[in-house]
């Protein structure tokens, strides 16, 4: 088993990608700014040998180099624009699938709402990167030369070029001095915000039938007025700096204006020059200008960029496994410790318990016993924080991903259903193979429910199955958990929103998986799957009661301790 040790190596895989890009937009930059010697070189000429002598011919023939060379430029600029567009379009190739992963992993402890804040981070960066400021940093390192040749016409031409750059730089790291705390605090408030409001519209039919819309609204209000107010503040400090900028430009560039008149009526100059320098200074100090203009994109990328490090490093990195055979279904828990994500302690410890293959084994306790952790444990979602689960021999995290997800089914407690039709749902979005989804539909008990829907399996369900009750939802998610005979099946609460037909149909599944071979293990509150187990598992206060033979352990606990909590 090998395992990526290169920190952030997603990104820096990503950035790499777009290394030709970056190449090719260094080298178009190179003839670009040579170009930009075209302006003052035909000023110079002008002024200094066409005007006095008078020669229209001599006119002609540089205003027709000069016509091609800012055609050429044109055209550079154009393809220039393109590059950037396409190396923002790599960029997003590169990392978005891997990003996408990773908010997706079990091993992500991030909250919905950072999910959808990483994907944002994802576009932000895109579009600067195909956007104008990476020019900037292209542009930046031919500033020097622009001010050497204003220093060869004279000396103080390029003490005054260098005295304003300074004050540029200068007002560049005022920006980010005054705008950096305000965007900081804009972005942890608009994650809050973009939280509070997701979990509202998750539970929008509860909060509505509980009259909580205007609170939370309340709520969501306070959090976004703290971003627009902060956001507002570093704006409005940042819009200062720049319009200081501006103004410390125009009358910077009319003060050169000036000292090179000073400089012509000294005879120090020529006038051709005069106009030559003002030309290549102004062009010497539109990249640090462009750094002040661009300063906030420059700081929220950074931001984002750290965030999507932060994300993709977190965490196990890519792991490369030797491919074992398919799980039987032996199933193996020693001394399980299991703490939630983002929890101080675990909430579940001390389990430990075996299953042969085909044997089935109901969970039992109060609610808030630990059984919905010892299930998602159980299905590889959260990590063990002590001890092992073994399916096989093998640990769950010794299997690949792709391996070990056709090998389970798995029923959360709160059945989800994803965008799409009926037979996706089932068949797990992978390529569809319509005698296992009706196999898999009819175990379910299923399948002429979903022939009396408009389109059958093609029917279109909506985010979340909206179109659908709970309990058809409930009733096609045990179809998808049984979809392909996987070896070990878990269901949490999966009779909780059926009636008597989906009961009856639930049961009948169960002992056509347990019938082939499959391991089942199943919380509830109720008795009726209780008389079904091979096994019997109690929980209280996250921590294991009793565990073995299901006749066992009814004659050693009380009645009351299978009754709904």
């Amino acid at each position: 088993m090998m395992r990526k040790t290169t920190k952030n190596s997603d990104v820096a895989a990503a950035l790499r990608a777009c290394r030709p890009a970056f190449f090719a937009t260094v080298a178009f930059s190179l003839v670009i700014n040579l170009l930009m010697f075209t302006g003052p070189l035909y000023m110079i000429e002008v002024y200094d040998r066409v005007l006095p002598s008078r020669h229209t011919g001599t006119l002609l023939a540089l205003s027709g180099l000069a016509l091609a060379a800012f055609a050429l430029y044109g055209a550079l600029e154009l393809i220039r624009s393109r590059i950037l567009i396409r190396s923002g379009a790599i960029f997003d190739r590169a990392l978005a699938r891997p990003l996408v992963e990773r908010v997706l992993s079990r091993s992500a402890a991030s909250t919905e709402a950072q999910g959808a804040q990483s994907l944002r981070d994802l576009d932000q960066l895109r579009d600067f990167l195909a956007g104008s400021a990476p020019v900037v940093f292209c542009d930046a390192p031919w500033t020097p030369l622009f001010v050497g040749l204003a220093w060869l016409m004279h000396p103080g031409l390029g003490l005054a070029a260098l005295a304003g750059i300074g004050g540029l730089l200068a007002l560049t790291l005022a920006t980010e001095w005054v705008t950096r705390p305000a965007l900081r605090a804009a972005s942890a408030s608009a994650t809050a915000a973009a939280q509070i409001g997701a979990t509202a519209m998750r539970n929008r039919d509860v909060v509505a039938a509980l009259g909580m819309a205007s609170r939370f609204a309340d709520r969501w209000s306070g959090k976004h007025e703290e971003v627009i107010a902060l956001q507002t503040c570093a704006s409005d400090r940042a819009a200062l700096i720049v319009s200081i900028s501006r103004t410390y430009r125009l009358i910077l560039q009319s003060g050169m204006l000036a000292l090179g008149a000073w400089l012509a009526i000294h005879q120090e100059i020529t006038v051709g020059a005069m106009f030559a320098a003002n030309l290549l200074i102004g062009r010497a100090l539109q990249p640090v200008e462009q750094v002040v203009q661009h300063w906030k994109g420059f700081i929220m990328a950074r931001e984002a960029f750290a965030r999507l490090a932060a994300v993709l490093a977190a965490g196990e990195g890519p792991v490369q496994r030797m491919e074992l055979p398919a799980p039987v279904g032996h199933v193996s828990v020693e001394q399980l410790a299991v703490c939630a994500p983002l929890a101080a302690k675990p909430g579940l410890s001390g389990v430990s318990f075996r299953l042969a293959a085909g044997e089935m084994m109901t969970v039992v306790g109060a609610s808030g016993s630990g059984k919905s952790t010892l299930i998602k444990a159980l299905v590889n979602v959260w990590s063990p924080a002590a001890g092992a689960i073994r399916l096989d021999g093998a640990t769950l995290e010794q299997y690949a991903p792709e391996r070990l997800g056709p090998a389970i089914g798995y029923l959360p407690q709160e059945v989800e259903l994803l965008a799409g039709t009926i037979g996706e749902n089932i068949a797990r979005f992978g390529d569809m193979d319509a005698e296992k989804v009706v196999s898999a539909a009819r175990m379910a008990g299923v399948h002429d429910l979903i022939l009396r829907l408009p389109n059958g399996y093609d029917t279109e369900i909506g985010p979340g199955g909206s179109v659908l009750s709970g309990g058809q939802r409930q009733r096609i998610g045990l179809a998808r958990a049984l979809y392909g005979k996987p070896a070990l099946i878990v269901l949490d609460e999966p009779n909780a929103n059926l009636d008597l037909t989906g009961e009856a149909a639930l049961a009948e599944a169960l002992e056509a998986a347990r019938a082939g071979g499959a391991t089942i293990i199943v919380s509830t509150h109720k008795p009726a799957l209780v008389s079904m187990a091979d096994k019997l598992l109690v929980m209280t206060d996250g921590t294991q009661q009793m565990f073995g033979p299901r006749a066992e352990v009814l004659e050693r606990i009380a009645p009351r301790t299978l009754r709904v909590a």
